[in-house]
């Protein structure tokens, strides 16, 4: 990423204030959500914060949902009309809407700032690039497992390669990564990161049951953890900082299954840390 943080124009953000901007995100994304009726809930790393310390967990600074994919598709569609802008500085973003698009699920940004992160290689545009709320759909999962094994494996693909494309370095992705790193990592390269994520949201939208027909439902970026869809038939508010969200009524299912003993604080060398900078634009 080239970008000029010495330019009179931008200000370095502190972490605290990172996440004051996120959940301002947070709270437009909800807003037209809730104003167009389209579900939500909070996930993952936001939805453990929100339970054990009603707030973002102190050392994260992102923000994550997820919607039933049917909610997903109807929010893309609703937003194609305005290119993804809710309102003048946040806009939604996904490889559907500007395929220019890094990443196979959604995004708000806040186009009023830009981020680095230390790990990423890709173009440094503040539409694309700001600080943001990731929007994971949660896809149907077929009845046939060998059906569901062979799609899945088929978006792993095209998921590894979409990040192999605009990693710097390779985090993490375990020994068979590596391997499909090191043989088509030039490849990916050169393909670039955009093309692989739309034909990954192409594949999950076109090989995967509607939700409304599902009996459970799993993220791309993890397609080994399958939740029940019964878990998002009944919503709880949750408070995150000084706003209430919607969270699955049993989230200690959900995040049981994600973290086991959710409810004791990691110790400090087991923390998770999303390396970042972002700035403010005048």
């Amino acid at each position: 990423m080239s970008f000029d943080s010495g330019d009179s124009t931008e200000r370095l953000l502190s972490l605290e204030e990172i996440k004051a901007h996120e959940k301002e995100t947070l709270q437009v994304l909800w807003q037209y959500c809730r104003k167009h009726k389209i579900r939500m809930w909070l996930a993952y790393g936001s939805l453990l914060g929100a339970v054990r310390h009603k707030d973002l967990i102190p050392w994260d600074d992102d923000i994550d949902v997820v919607m039933l994919a049917d909610d997903y598709f109807q929010l893309i569609e609703l937003l194609k009309e305005t290119n993804g802008f809710i309102d003048d500085r946040y806009r939604f973003v996904c490889s559907a809407i500007d395929s220019r698009c890094p990443v196979s699920w959604g995004k708000v940004i806040d186009t009023h700032t830009l981020v680095e992160e230390e790990i990423l290689d890709i173009d440094s545009i503040p539409s694309l690039n700001g600080l943001w709320v990731d929007i994971f759909p949660l896809y149907g999962v077929h009845k046939q497992k060998f059906i569901q094994k062979g799609a899945t494996t088929v978006s792993d693909f095209l998921y590894l390669l979409m990040r192999i494309a605009c990693w710097k370095r390779l985090p993490g992705i375990g020994k068979r990564g590596q391997l499909v790193a090191s043989i088509f990592g030039r490849f990916a390269k050169r393909i670039g990161y955009a093309a692989f994520a739309k034909s990954l949201e192409l594949w999950l939208k076109f090989c995967f049951p509607t939700t409304k027909k599902a009996r459970s439902v799993f993220c791309s970026a993890r397609p080994e953890r399958e939740f029940p869809i019964a878990l998002f038939q009944k919503s709880i508010p949750l408070v995150l900082g000084n706003r209430k969200y919607p969270a699955p009524a049993n989230y200690d299912t959900m995040l049981t299954m994600m973290y086991g003993d959710y409810r004791t604080i990691p110790p400090v060398e087991e923390r998770v840390y999303h390396p970042m900078k972002a700035w403010l634009l005048k």
